[in-house]
C-alpha cells in the first residue's frame, strides 16, 4: 500500500484533522505526478479509475461544466476524503461559480460534507454563517440551513488527537547503489534508469536531473 493509502485508512477511523493535514500534504507530491483534467469525457473517465491519486485533479476541474452538481454527488460515491474537504472550504470562501449557479452548486458541497464530516471545515462554515443574509445571498435558504446543521453537527464532533507518524527515510545511498547496479545490468532498461533518476532529484543529486533530460 501507498503512503497515501495507509493515511487515507487511518484517517477514516476517527476523521482526526492531523491526519487530514498530513494527506494533503502527501498528496500534493502525489497529484504532481497526475497530468491536469481537460474536459468532461476526461472528468469521467478519471473519475471511472477510482484511483485515490487522482482525487485533486477531479476536485481541481469539478465546478467546471453544467454537470458540476454531478459531479460532487458522483464525488460523494467515492470513500470519504479529507481533500474533498480542503476544497470545499476554498469554494465557501471564494464561490468558483457565478451568482445564478450558487444555489445548486452549493446544495452538492453542502451533500459533499455531509459525506466527508471534515471537522477542519468547521472555521470557514462558522464564518460564512456568522452574517445570514450573506450566507443566504451566497448559497441560498436551503443551502444556508442545511450548511448551518452541517456546522452543527461538525461542533459536536471531537475526534481523538493523534500523532502523525511519517515513515521512516530509507538509507538513500544503499538504494541508489542498488539502483546504479540493476541500470550496469540492465542498460537497456529505461523504467530502471527512470526510477534512480527520480530518487537522485529527491536528493538533490544533479545527475537525477540530467537523467531526466536523456530520457
Amino acid at each position: 500500500m501507498s503512503e497515501l493509502t495507509d493515511l487515507l485508512a487511518a484517517w477514516r477511523k476517527n476523521r482526526a484533522p492531523e491526519l487530514a493535514d498530513e494527506i494533503d500534504r502527501v498528496s500534493a507530491a502525489t497529484t504532481a505526478k497526475e497530468k491536469p483534467l481537460k474536459g468532461k469525457a476526461d472528468w469521467w473517465a478519471a473519475f471511472e479509475t477510482k484511483r485515490p491519486e487522482i482525487l485533486e485533479r477531479l476536485l481541481e476541474l469539478a465546478p467546471s461544466g453544467l454537470d458540476r452538481a454531478e459531479r460532487l454527488d458522483a464525488l460523494c460515491k467515492l470513500p470519504a476524503d479529507p481533500r474533498m474537504g480542503t476544497f470545499a472550504r476554498k469554494w465557501i470562501e471564494v464561490p468558483p461559480v457565478v451568482a445564478k449557479s450558487r444555489a445548486p452548486f452549493f446544495g452538492a458541497v453542502a451533500r459533499l460534507l455531509d459525506h466527508v464530516r471534515d471537522v477542519r471545515v468547521l472555521p470557514t462554515l462558522e464564518v460564512l454563517l456568522a452574517d445570514r443574509a450573506e450566507a443566504m445571498r451566497k448559497c441560498g435558504l436551503v443551502n444556508f440551513k442545511l450548511l448551518r446543521a452541517h456546522a452543527e453537527a461538525l461542533a459536536k464532533e471531537k475526534p481523538k488527537p493523534v500523532t502523525v507518524t511519517k515513515p521512516a527515510k530509507k538509507k538513500a545511498g544503499a538504494d541508489a547503489a542498488e539502483l546504479f547496479a540493476q541500470v550496469y545490468a540492465n542498460p537497456a532498461d529505461d523504467g530502471v534508469r527512470a526510477v534512480l533518476a527520480d530518487l537522485l532529484t529527491e536528493q538533490g543529486d544533479p545527475r537525477g536531473e540530467h537523467m531526466n533530460l536523456q530520457l
